[in-house]
Order: structure tokens, then C-alpha cells, then sequence
């Protein structure tokens, strides 16, 4: 009860002090306006979403714990496709992932038992989180062939004799079963000390060259500090003096020498071109704690000067000083989108039928009444257009989270495995609110409709909809309320479980 969550227009979540009246952390991640946001009760976990049409996730920051290599060796005893019905290419992949989040995959492998020899490197923020495998087959439409996958808790690759874990897994197929398939990973773990934290505010640069043939620079800014993860702003299109405005925030662990800022022109079929870099020295950040200054572009490797200015602002906070920003939150490296194409094979709309996964159109709209023909989109009505999140709310007993959207949609996850478990077209315009209930599984949402509602459609103030006859002189919008009963799909997804256990 002693920190209060405000956001805006200027696309930032800022978390106040309330005895004090003082604001502690701005949050930057958001690339439009903020208008929605959740606490998880009991847990330092906090929702974001807005017009940018992401649901961020973020955790209280409890410093950087280490660094985990994943070597990916090799797979053995593959299923097989067969070529001359196409059903498969033959073509392997893996997909690491770390939490959820932070993903890599691997070339493709023709054969059963291909070999890779890669290697990736992931930031360990958490150790409750676990490493997701998972083997596909490639295909060109991108509808890969799911062919095993496996999960390792990550606190039991930390704790390993001398932080290496090197061993073939079982695959687990997608009905649950161990198969023949293994695959051979090698995992290294490397714990880190911090010596203090970073705040790297990337303002805005000036005077930068002309990289495009026919036109000026689309320039963007990529951060990263000693071994951390890379950290990048948004890309500014067509712009000689681009504003970011962006903050980063970094653990400095021992042993990192130096801050690097590196300026791109971005570019959409080929590699980045390099407009220059600003190269800062950890001691000069230890030494000077609160820097403000206009920064000169160096090439890059770092013996002359580039054309151009960049403006940073860095504060610097000794470790010894970390109980001062106990309450700060982390962005985690989970985007929820606040949409996803398999949204549509959930729950069809009213008026649609879904066959072979395809929705056939029918009839008239079950919110405005007009024919599904003459909406613009086919899928939903006209009155709710768009993906911006326009309310979040957590369940009381913090394992559920539920986000509206412009489209009239409600999108049900898990807190913990960020697994999405359901979604309703609840309504014909913004779903504008949502509140858990306190006792039960009911979720009660209001939003915008075509319906009329008359003093005897109302139940304790909220409104229950009739399938009634409507006539022109009826209708209107209106603000419209709906329970949800969210535990039948846990009990949908609780029998899926079972079925394959």
C-alpha cells in the first residue's frame, strides 16, 4: 500500500512513493500512450499495456545473477518426412528460449540426427525461471512441424558441479510421450557481481550525415554495457536530428570496461550502416556518478571523428547504495502481443462458423446487426477496430491475467508461464474495463455496444443482454456490462493436461 502506478500520453508508467509524495522510477518501454496497468497481488510483478497494442511485463529488479551458455550439439533419431508427399522438408531447427522472452534458434540441419554446434548467451535475472527446447521442422510458410521439445529449471543448471550440465535429453513429442528422439546440449552457467547500476537516458542526437541515396538517415541507437544484452531505441524514419527519449537501465558487473552507444541508419534489405558511436569508460561512470553532455561520433574503431552529435544522460549508483532502489522494476524480456493470429481458434464470434480452420461467414452480426458481408474487416464489427489495450486486471488470487482490446476482445493468460488460455469476443467496440471477481472464477468486463437497454435489463447495475428483436429506433451504444465465467477454461485446459500426462 505504499506504491502507487500512474501512465500517460507521454508513453512512460511512473511508480510513485505514497507517504512521500515523490515519484521513484520512470518506466520506459511503451511506444505509444500507457492507459492500462495491473499489480499482482502478493508478488512484485506489474502489467503494462496501451496503444502500441503490448501488454509489457515487469519484475522487481533484484540485480543481474549471471550468464548461461546453451551449446546445442546435436539431435539423434528425428521423425522423418516423407519427400514425395512433401509433409516434411527435412530441414531441422531448435529453438532455445530462457523464460519468456529471450529466444534464439539455430540453422537449419538436413536429416534424423543433424548437428549444429551453436552456441547462445542468455542473462539470468531469475532463477525460478526454466530453458525451453524445442525441434522443429522448417517450413517455408512458417508453419513448422513440431517434433519434440524438453524443459530444464534453471536452478538446477546453476547449482551444477562447477556451473556445467552436459548430457543428452529426452524429447517429449507433442502428446506428452518420450520418444526415441534425444538431443545433446551443454549448458554453462556463470554467476556475476554487481558493482553498481547504470541509468543510461538516450535523449537525441544532431547533425547527423545523409546514409540513404534518395533521402536523409532513419538512425536508431543500440546500448549495451560490458557483457550485458544489447538494448536498442526505436528507429526515427527520415531524420538528420532524431529524438528517443528512451531510458535503459544496466547492472555493472566486475570486469566491465566501458559503455557503448552505436548509431545505425536502418535499413530494410540489408545489413545496418554504421553513422557512428560513443564509446564512455566504467571508471568515467564510477568517477563522475551524474553525466549530461553532448557526446562527438567516432568511427568505429574509434581513431577518428564521425559527423555527428548524440546527448546522454547517465547516473551511476554504487552497489553500497542498492537499498535506495529496492522497489525498482525491470522490464522482463516478455512483449505480449495484444494480439495473435491463433486468437481466432478459440471462440468464434456469433454469425461465424469455423471449418477445416477457416471461418466461413453467416448470417448477421450478433452486435449491430448487419450482415457479416458489409463489415469492412469480415471478422469483426465495424464499432471495434484495433489492437490497443485499453484495460488489464489480475485475478485475486494473482495466477490469471486478463487484457481488453479495441477490437472487443478479452485475452486470458497465466501469470506464472505467461500461457495463453482463452479469449472472447466479448464485445462490438473497446473492451473499456475488466474486474476479477473477489470470491469466484468470474470476470466482469464492460465495453462498448450496439444495444439498448431498458430499466428491466438491469440486474444490481449491471446489464444483462437479451437476444431480443431489434428496430432502429432501439439501438444505440451503449456502455454494456458482461460476467464471464473464466473457470471453465481452466477446467478446459486442466482436462487438456491430463489427457496428456
Amino acid at each position: 500500500g505504499k506504491r502507487l502506478v500512474s501512465s500517460g500520453d507521454d508513453h512512460t508508467v511512473i511508480v510513485w512513493d505514497v507517504t512521500g509524495g515523490q515519484p521513484l522510477q520512470t518506466l520506459r518501454g511503451h511506444a505509444h500512450a500507457v492507459v492500462a496497468g495491473a499489480l499482482v497481488p502478493g508478488s512484485d510483478k506489474l502489467f503494462t499495456g496501451g496503444f502500441d497494442g503490448e501488454v509489457l511485463v515487469w519484475t522487481r529488479d533484484t540485480g543481474l545473477l549471471g550468464y548461461l551458455k546453451v551449446f546445442v550439439v546435436e539431435a539423434f533419431n528425428l521423425r522423418r518426412g516423407d519427400t514425395l508427399t512433401g509433409s516434411m522438408s527435412n530441414s531441422r531447427f531448435v529453438s532455445v528460449e530462457l523464460g519468456k522472452g529471450q529466444r534464439e534458434r539455430t540453422a537449419l540441419r538436413k536429416g534424423a540426427s543433424p548437428a549444429w554446434y551453436e552456441e547462445f548467451d542468455f542473462s539470468v535475472w531469475d532463477i525460478d525461471e526454466q530453458v525451453f527446447v524445442q525441434v522443429f521442422d522448417w517450413d517455408k510458410d512458417e508453419a513448422h512441424r513440431f517434433l519434440g521439445s524438453l524443459k530444464v529449471s534453471l536452478e538446477e543448471l546453476v547449482f551444477a558441479e562447477e556451473g556445467v550440465t552436459d548430457k543428452e535429453f529426452d524429447l517429449v513429442d507433442d502428446e506428452g510421450d518420450r520418444g526415441k528422439a534425444t538431443i545433446s546440449l551443454r549448458f554453462t552457467y556463470r554467476s556475476v557481481a554487481s558493482i553498481g547500476e547504470a541509468t543510461v537516458f538516450v535523449e537525441r542526437a544532431r547533425n547527423l550525415p545523409r546514409m540513404d541515396t534518395f533521402g536523409l538517415s532513419d538512425p536508431f541507437c543500440m546500448v549495451s554495457l560490458g557483457k550485458s544484452e544489447k538494448q536498442k531505441t526505436r528507429v526515427v524514419k527520415r531524420n538528420l536530428n532524431p529524438e528517443w527519449n528512451e531510458e535503459f537501465v544496466y547492472n555493472v558487473e566486475e570486469g566491465a570496461r566501458e559503455l557503448k552507444l552505436i548509431i545505425y541508419d536502418w535499413n530494410l534489405t540489408q545489413e545496418y550502416d554504421l553513422i557512428g558511436q560513443v564509446i564512455i569508460p566504467v571508471e568515467n561512470l564510477i568517477s563522475n556518478p551524474a553525466i549530461d553532455e553532448w557526446y562527438p561520433l567516432k568511427s568505429m574503431d574509434g581513431a577518428s571523428v564521425a559527423r555527428g552529435e548524440l546527448k546522454v544522460r547517465i547516473k551511476f549508483s554504487a552497489a553500497n547504495e542498492r537499498s535506495e532502489f529496492a522497489t525498482r522494476f525491470r522490464r522482463t524480456p516478455t512483449t505480449w502481443p495484444a494480439f495473435v493470429r491463433s486468437d481466432f481458434n478459440f471462440y468464434s464470434p456469433v454469425g461465424q462458423v469455423a471449418f477445416f480452420g477457416r471461418i466461413l461467414l453467416r448470417g448477421k452480426c450478433g452486435f449491430c446487426g448487419q450482415h457479416r458481408r458489409d463489415h469492412e474487416n469480415d471478422l469483426r464489427c465495424n464499432l471495434g477496430t484495433g489492437n490497443y489495450v485499453h484495460s488489464i486486471d489480475i485475478s485475486h488470487d494473482g495466477t490469471l491475467v486478463a487484457w481488453g482490446t479495441g477490437d472487443g476482445r478479452i485475452r486470458v493468460a497465466t501469470v506464472g508461464s505467461a500461457e495463453r488460455v482463452g479469449c472472447w469476443t466479448a464485445h462490438a467496440g473497446p473492451v473499456l474495463g475488466l474486474n476479477f471477481s473477489r470470491w469466484d472464477m468470474r470476470l466482469l468486463s464492460w465495453g462498448v455496444d450496439y444495444r439498448h437497454a431498458k430499466p428491466s435489463d438491469l440486474v444490481r447495475g449491471a446489464y444483462v443482454p437479451k437476444r431480443a428483436a431489434r428496430t432502429s429506433g432501439q439501438d444505440s451504444i451503449n456502455i454494456v456490462v458482461e460476467t464471464w465465467y473464466v473457470g471453465s477454461l481452466m477446467e478446459d485446459r486442466d482436462r487438456w493436461i491430463k489427457r496428456r500426462a
